[in-house]
This record gives structure tokens, C-alpha cells and sequence, in this order.
């Protein structure tokens, strides 16, 4: 990750690996932040993933256009409320809500719960409404017929967000944190990063990156399906700088999931956006 000497700390969840690494020669100190850091992931993907058995997002799923309320979590329902907020201003080009085509065309290998769920929401129809309604008196939503939700492209820019606060909050104040190489905190000042695909060298200080591409040749092809350039093979790479890893996240994959200028520009973030031309 970084040369220097540190803490350097994994942790798998998510389809992908956490990196936690606090620079220093105390290392013995950090060690109980990262596990920490660990421990708050762990229970993030407990409550998010549509694939965790039980969990509130699969319990919504399950209860898709059936009218029927479902309690969650205040921080899932924190988290679906900025994610509903994101959906209208980015004009659906960032669709958590649209997780029957994510799921199908993601390439995973779906559990059976999952698997059913997007059968059974494949046959029904559209009824154009809102995806999803909150409750006013309590933490309980409930979505529209087709509705799924599928968090993959914030869901681990949340959890960095998260992680950042749990050492905020016992005075580290310096620190890196990376889901992937593809979502990453820096705490701190001055901390250089190199993004491939995009030829850029970016020094991050107190903030957030993350990077989307929509073809990855290590996945084998399209990494993220467009409702707009369905079955175009077009590369394109975005990458946005911010104060939340979550909304970096959600941008990054908006802006290379439709036309930028349909939605306005999110004071604070920077964007930037290249096709590349594949031989």
C-alpha cells in the first residue's frame, strides 16, 4: 500500500478486502482500532447485503410489492434514505433500487433466496411508482412490485465512512483505509495516489476517492451494466474526490452510468470522467 513503515491490516467482506494501514512505529496501539474497524464492517454487511441470510436488506427484497412494512435498522434506514436522495439527483442514473438488472447482469453467483427473488420479480410489472416508501412514525420501509435493492455500489464506501469515524472518534489523525483499491479514506494530510486507467496522480488529504470502471478486464468484461449503453462494450472510467466515501462511491457509478449533464453537479465533489478507446 505505502512504503512506509505501519500497521498494515485485511479484512474480507463485502467480495472484496478492507485495508487498514496507520503509519508509525507504535503499531500496537492501532491494532485494536482495526479490529474494531473489522467488527463495524462485519455488522454493516450484516444488515445491507440482499445476499445475508435475514438480513434488513433481504428482508425487503422478500417483501417487495407486497404492501407490507418492514423494520430495519436506524443506519440502514440512514443509509436508504441517502440512497433514495442520490437516486432523484442523479436522475436514476445511480439506481440502488434497481438490483433485478444488477444482480442479473452482474455475473454473480446467486444464492437461492436471491436467485428466486429475481425470478419472481422478472415476471412481474412495472408499476412506475416511487421504489421505495419510509414509514414516518418508525424505521420501516417497504418497496415497489419490481423493486430490489442491491447496495453493491455504495454499500462499501459506507462502511469506509464508518470505519473513518471509529478512529476519529479515538484521535488517530493519520490513517488510510481502501475497499478494493477502488474506494479509499485517506485521514490526514498528503497522501499520494496513482489511478490506472485514468494516468492520474492525485495527493489526498482529509477526504475521500473512489473509482469506477465500466469494463474490467480482469473480471472477464463489463463490470457495470448501463441502462443506457446496453450491450456496448465501451470503456469508460470515472473517478469523483469528496468529503464521503459513500457518495463517491454513488457518483462514480452514476457518472458512467449515463449522461453527466442530466443531473446537476454535487457542490464539493470533483469528477472526472474519460472513454477509453480499447484497441
Amino acid at each position: 500500500m505505502f512504503d512506509e513503515p505501519g500497521l498494515r491490516y485485511a479484512h474480507q467482506a463485502m467480495r472484496t478486502t478492507f485495508e487498514f494501514f496507520f503509519p508509525g512505529p507504535d503499531t500496537s496501539r492501532y491494532q485494536g482500532i482495526a479490529e474494531d474497524c473489522a467488527n463495524e464492517i462485519a455488522e454493516i454487511e450484516l444488515a445491507i447485503s440482499p445476499y445475508q441470510e435475514g438480513s434488513d436488506i433481504q428482508r425487503l427484497n422478500i417483501a417487495a410489492g407486497s404492501g407490507e412494512w418492514v423494520r430495519i435498522g436506524w443506519p440502514t434506514l440512514t443509509l436508504l434514505r441517502m440512497c433514495h436522495s442520490l437516486f432523484i439527483e442523479t436522475r436514476g442514473t445511480f439506481a440502488p433500487f434497481d438490483g433485478l438488472r444488477t444482480m442479473r447482469l452482474s455475473g454473480k453467483v446467486l444464492d437461492p433466496i436471491t436467485n428466486h427473488l429475481v425470478e419472481q420479480a422478472s415476471h412481474r410489472v412495472n408499476d412506475n411508482v416511487q421504489p421505495i416508501e419510509f414509514h414516518p412514525d418508525g424505521p420501516m420501509a417497504r418497496l415497489a412490485t419490481t423493486t430490489l435493492i442491491d447496495l453493491g455500489a455504495i454499500g462499501k464506501g459506507w462502511a469506509l465512512d464508518k470505519c473513518a469515524e471509529v478512529a476519529f472518534d479515538v484521535g488517530v489523525d493519520r490513517a488510510f483505509f481502501h475497499a478494493g483499491g477502488s474506494s479509499m479514506i485517506a485521514i490526514g494530510e498528503n497522501w499520494p495516489v496513482s489511478i490506472p486507467g485514468l494516468l492520474e496522480d492525485v495527493t489526498l488529504s482529509n477526504t475521500s476517492l473512489s473509482v469506477s470502471r465500466r469494463v474490467n478486464p480482469d473480471a472477464g468484461g463489463v463490470h457495470i451494466a448501463t441502462s443506457a449503453q446496453s450491450g456496448d462494450s465501451t470503456d469508460v472510467v470515472a473517478r469523483v474526490i469528496g468529503s464521503s466515501c459513500a457518495i463517491t462511491d454513488a457518483l462514480s457509478t452514476a457518472a458512467i452510468s449515463g449522461t453527466m449533464g442530466s443531473w446537476k453537479s454535487f457542490e464539493g465533489y470533483d469528477t472526472r470522467v474519460i472513454v477509453i478507446d480499447n484497441p
